[in-house]
């Protein structure tokens, strides 16, 4: 049973460090908007209207199709690694 007291130190220890420094999902999302605007910019030498318009049709562009193949993609990879996971570590 050492083994296992001993991963769930370390699991213990790993969660504390990442709660107290990786940032939250919305500060992410932010700060990835931010980088790539600033990339839009300078690496791609748009303008800052021509940047902001771009990132805001983005979405209105998808066709039900590619929001449908995506979700497809998606459920075909999550629902078998879940049902694996259980599989292999019962409770």
């Amino acid at each position: 049973m050492a083994p296992l007291a001993a991963f769930s130190r370390v699991a213990t220890r790993l969660t504390d460090w990442t709660q107290r420094y990786v940032p939250g999902t919305f500060t992410i999302a932010w700060l990835l908007t931010l980088i790539v605007l600033i990339l839009g910019v300078t690496v791609g030498r748009a303008s800052l209207l021509t940047c902001v318009a771009a990132w805001g049709d983005g979405a209105a562009k998808l066709d039900f199709r590619d929001i449908l193949g995506f979700c497809l993609i998606l459920f075909c990879i999550y629902a078998p690694l879940v049902s694996l996971w259980f599989l292999l570590f019962p409770r």
